[in-house]
């Protein structure tokens, strides 16, 4: 991910960062969630500051989730990703985003229930 704020991203950047496609980030535009800066040639680019700061909050909310989903599990962000812990048993579970923690999390709680 481009770690400079000052930059700017294409709508497909922003698409591939949130997994959405094309039109949603043209929509998100149009209803004012992300503001969208018009090159000479009329193309939209995006605020690299705006879109990283949606992205964490995005990813703030995915983790929110997980907790709910999954009570006695914490879910924190570290500098690689997502990690999880589970209250009741030793157990910490890394990985590269939210998606992937409640995955893993599913799969730990189908082991721990088939042992």
């Amino acid at each position: 991910m481009v770690s400079d704020t000052t930059a700017l991203f294409t709508p497909a950047e922003v698409a591939g960062l949130f997994r959405v496609c094309v039109p949603t980030v043209t929509k998100w535009a149009n209803t004012g969630k992300l503001t969208a800066i018009r090159t000479l040639g009329g193309h939209r680019r995006y605020p690299g500051i705006e879109v990283l700061g949606l992205l964490a909050a995005d990813v703030s909310a995915q983790m929110r989730a997980v907790e709910l989903v999954f009570p006695g599990w914490r879910v924190w962000r570290t500098d690689m990703g997502v990690q999880a812990s589970c209250d009741t048993r030793r157990c910490v579970i890394r990985a590269a985003d939210p998606t992937q923690i409640r995955a893993a999390i599913a799969a730990q709680i189908t082991e721990w229930e088939n042992q």
